[in-house]
């Protein structure tokens, strides 16, 4: 084994891809093209990486750019911040809620017109205390569930979205400034690697963001379909 004064031909490669995509990941190259560029550089490197050792070595480099910890023991002072109140008793602030219910009764509607409420700057919703709305506040919506006209429905309905009627078939939907994005069924983003890639980013640009994943759980819907063919 080689001291530092000596290194491998192995450890001065790793040092040099390790380098590169970290500068990948610095230009913001989207997950395809970072992976591609690795898998180039150590080919003309005379070296031959797997898939698996690629995202490895890409996953270490956004670890070192963003100076993430590599988890925490019971050695250190674990610093978190106090748990608030988006929804009070209901949804949580900065962190992960889940609304589970039957279908079609009201979940949409209802995390829509809080929604409402909250970017109008009501104090409460249904008695209950809301969050104070921040300088820039942002919503990201992904919602596979429904396609763009029922969303275009709910949101104009909650006033999240102005409708203007071009004829008696279509209409021109705007969403609310504050809506930064949506992907509904018909314009869907994927939880793949680079899907995920994709939401992370929206989330950086629009920091404190509202995130909101509409979903219908598979077991739910293979159970409501069994008892459709039993009815039948």
């Amino acid at each position: 084994m080689s001291n530092d004064k000596n290194p491998t031909a192995d450890q001065l490669f790793f040092a040099a891809v390790n380098e590169l995509a970290v500068r990948l990941h610095r230009q913001e190259q989207p997950i395809r093209l970072r992976h591609a560029s690795i898998r180039s550089f150590a080919y003309g490197e005379n070296f031959s990486l797997k898939d698996n050792e690629i995202r490895f070595i890409d996953k270490q480099a956004e670890r070192q750019l963003h100076d993430w910890k590599d988890g925490y023991d019971a050695t250190e002072a674990i610093r978190v911040p106090r748990m608030e109140w988006f929804w009070e008793g209901i949804f949580l602030r900065d962190r992960v809620n889940l609304l589970i219910a039957r279908e079609k009764v009201g979940k949409t509607a209802l995390v829509l017109y809080l929604l409402r409420s909250w970017l109008s700057g009501c104090p409460s919703f249904m008695g209950l205390e809301l969050a104070k709305l921040p300088d820039r506040p942002a919503i990201l919506i992904v919602g596979p569930d429904q396609g763009l006209a029922d969303w275009s429905w709910y949101l104009s309905k909650a006033g999240l979205a102005t409708e203007t009627v071009i004829d008696d078939d279509t209409a021109d939907i705007r969403l609310v400034p504050e809506i930064k994005k949506i992907w509904p069924q018909d314009a869907p983003v994927f939880l793949d690697e680079e899907g995920i890639a994709n939401i992370a980013q929206h989330c950086a640009d629009h920091p404190g963001a509202l995130y909101l994943r509409f979903t219908r759980s598979p077991q739910w819907a293979a159970w409501t379909q069994g008892k459709r063919r039993r009815l039948r």
